[in-house]
């Protein structure tokens, strides 16, 4: 759909505007909400289910641009070498974010008495001969 939206558009410009196909360039595309068309389906005891069949409007703007001008040139070598760099960087931090949570015991381990451990286990108890636990 919108490859056909494209050609109508070049097609429009070059004939309602005498421009040139070879040198436009999409400025901006967008989708705007539409209308929605409203129908129903029967569902069940005589109430009705609402399909919302929802339509879009598409905004294609072209712009003529001379070949070269406003163009920008990209190094791709200088920009795989920087996200090398930086997957590198990320790997190292994750290593020492691992290494830093096994080192450390867990706080829920540091703060349990006797009588919370013993009041777990009746708790699991419980839990487990109640009917309603589902399994």
């Amino acid at each position: 759909m919108v490859t056909k939206l494209l050609r109508s558009a070049v097609a429009n410009a070059k004939n309602n505007f005498s421009l040139d196909a070879d040198h436009l360039f999409i400025k901006s595309i967008s989708a705007d909400m539409g209308q929605m068309l409203k129908r129903y389906f029967p569902r069940a005891r005589g109430s009705a289910f609402v399909i919302r069949r929802k339509m879009a409007h598409v905004n294609l703007v072209l712009e003529e641009r001379k070949k070269g001008a406003g163009k920008k040139k990209f190094n791709l070598f200088k920009t795989e070498a920087k996200t090398a760099k930086s997957d590198q960087n990320i790997d190292q931090q994750e290593e020492t974010n691992i290494k830093s949570q096994s080192d450390t015991p867990k706080k829920r381990d540091l703060f349990r008495s006797d009588e919370q451990v013993k009041m777990n286990k009746i708790q699991n108890k419980r839990r487990m001969f109640n009917r309603k636990a589902g399994e």
